[in-house]
């Protein structure tokens, strides 16, 4: 990557291409566009995602039935059969979206932690080398979305937020046994990650406080990101978390664990917190990337002028000491005005020039 001597901007464009693209509805000027060839009109860093990992499950079969519109993964263990079943949104998006989670009751939480202690990772390469290649010295290649904190894994994906909630109350020994296993596999995935050559490592944790409040954070988080860090950080990897909810009351417990990048961090108006106190609050201990709430992008977000004052308010609080990557919070929208995110690029042009006018001063 190259080195820069400014703000950098780091536009993540992977929702509103992949959906306007399967719908054949990009702008015409991007019409045969790859998402690097956009990213480089606009002056955007490059930020490429890829998954170098194979799953495989030791003692488990596992069965997916597709149709054209679902989704059902069955996963047959000696202690019982699990499903999670997924369906297509009626939207404009088409994605698959969870119906019904793994686990539906206590008698589940067994052959849940069986297929937990079963998984392993293996590297795949092949597409991270591809996506180097193509970056080059544009931008950089990270890991998709590694192992999120355990309890948010079981909370919103394996059981369901209301559902996991009563089951940790109720059954709390049994559910910290399967966090454990949870975070026994975390380790397995990053101890394989670490002796990768990818540098950044980023987790899939979509924190919000509202579902994983500080009481939480402070028993299942904070230790959890403290184990993982020391793996990564022995062989000098990076350690990014992806954070796109209301975060402005776990951001201060963040320069403890060894995190090193904060990505997607929401800021006002969807979330009551300004990009200058998110960055006092982490005291330059670690980075922030985001700061463009997303809305903003959108006709829905305000018109052209209340974009431009946004960005020029949002730039007035960032000074070049900070530790700060431009982004978005947290994905461009697929309604998104792409002027708006074309527009960016000019206001770090100018931020940078006034920036560097002052540090010489």
């Amino acid at each position: 990557t190259k080195v820069s001597d400014g703000l950098v901007w780091a536009a993540n464009f992977d929702w509103w291409y992949d959906v306007h693209k399967a719908n054949g509805t990009l702008p015409l000027e991007y019409e045969h566009a790859a998402k690097h060839d956009i990213s480089r009109d606009i002056n955007s860093t490059i930020w490429r995602r890829v998954n170098p990992l194979t799953v495989i499950y030791d003692g488990v079969e596992v069965e997916e039935i597709e149709t054209e519109k679902t989704v059902r993964r069955i996963y047959k263990t000696p202690l019982g059969q699990l499903e999670e079943y997924y369906e297509q949104a009626p939207d404009i998006s088409k994605t698959l979206f969870l119906k019904e989670h793994l686990i539906r009751d206590k008698d589940d939480i067994a052959a849940a932690k069986y297929i937990a202690e079963a998984t392993r990772f293996e590297l795949d390469l092949e597409d991270y080398y591809r996506q180097l290649e193509s970056v080059g010295e544009d931008g950089v290649v990270l890991t998709q979305r590694a192992c999120c904190v355990p309890f948010i894994q079981f909370g919103k994906t394996d059981v369901g937020w209301e559902r996991g909630l009563y089951m940790w109350i109720d059954r709390r020994r049994e559910v910290d046994d399967l966090l454990e296993a949870y975070t026994r596999r975390a380790v397995r995935q990053f101890t394989v990650l670490a002796e990768s050559p990818i540098e950044l490592i980023a987790t899939g944790d979509n924190m919000d406080q509202q579902m994983f409040p500080p009481n939480l954070f402070e028993e299942y988080a904070v230790p959890y990101y403290q184990q993982v860090a020391e793996i990564l950080h022995k062989k000098n990897k990076i350690l990014q978390v992806h954070w796109c909810g209301q975060t402005q009351n776990l951001l201060h417990y963040l320069p403890q664990t060894g995190v090193d990048v904060v990505e997607a961090v929401c800021v006002e108006p969807m979330a009551p917190l300004t990009i200058r106190e998110a960055l006092d609050k982490l005291d330059r201990k670690v980075v922030v990337q985001g700061g463009i709430a997303a809305v903003i992008v959108c006709p829905e977000g305000g018109t052209a002028a209340d974009f431009e004052k946004y960005m020029e308010v949002l730039l007035s609080q960032v000074n070049g000491s900070d530790s700060f990557i431009l982004g978005m919070s947290d994905n461009v929208p697929v309604s998104a005005d792409f002027e708006r995110v074309k527009r960016i690029s000019a206001f770090v042009k100018k931020h940078n020039q006034i920036t560097s006018k002052e540090s010489v001063v």
